[in-house]
């Protein structure tokens, strides 16, 4: 999970004018009716439990990978803010 957030976060911040951002959520939710999978909004990524576990693992899991790991704290406020607006969008 560490690193599905970690990898997120640096495409959106550090790729995003090369991406058509538009059509992500689309795809997204397309990929979602395809795997059977319930989708309400970006909230769901960010439930209590979930980001409880990745932040007690963030520096075990991309610690070695990461030379300059930017805290958890910073990544997920980033992140969520970032597929908030991109999901209102849609």
């Amino acid at each position: 999970r560490a690193r599905d957030y970690y990898d997120l976060w640096r495409i959106l911040n550090h790729y995003s004018e090369r991406l058509r951002l538009e059509i992500l959520p689309s795809l997204f939710l397309k990929k979602c009716m395809v795997r059977r999978v319930k989708f309400s909004g970006p909230k769901e990524f960010f439930n209590e439990a979930l980001l409880d576990y990745t932040a007690k693992t963030w520096e075990q899991w991309l610690g070695p990978l990461v030379p300059e790991l930017p805290p958890f704290e910073t990544v997920i406020n980033s992140l969520e803010q970032k597929l908030f607006d991109l999901f209102k969008q849609a």
